[in-house]
């Protein structure tokens, strides 16, 4: 899932002005720290476990957040079902 998003380009080059970094934490912990601190401007968590209607990160994947992600493209529907059921569940790392 997160080798489409990193080689468009989008979420790997600090430059492209997006403030997520897939590649910046490395262990579980500080993946959860940098999700808790984006802002996405909506008003929206980029993941509120537990609520697909909060959750940035659901409702651009699916089509209904604009954005759109990924650009010019869409994950395959295993994909969205994953995140799907990880976001459902609460969206942690533990």
């Amino acid at each position: 899932t997160g080798a489409g998003c990193a080689t468009a380009g989008c979420h790997l080059d600090p430059g492209n002005g997006t403030s997520f970094m897939i590649a910046a934490p490395a262990g579980a912990t500080e993946f959860q720290a940098a999700l808790d601190g984006i802002s996405t401007g909506g008003g929206r968590a980029l993941v509120a476990g537990g609520n697909l209607n909060d959750s940035e990160l659901y409702l651009r994947i699916t089509g209904t957040g604009v954005p759109k992600m990924p650009f010019g493209g869409s994950l395959a529907d295993g994909e969205i079902t994953t995140i799907t059921n990880w976001i459902e569940q609460g969206g942690t790392f533990d």
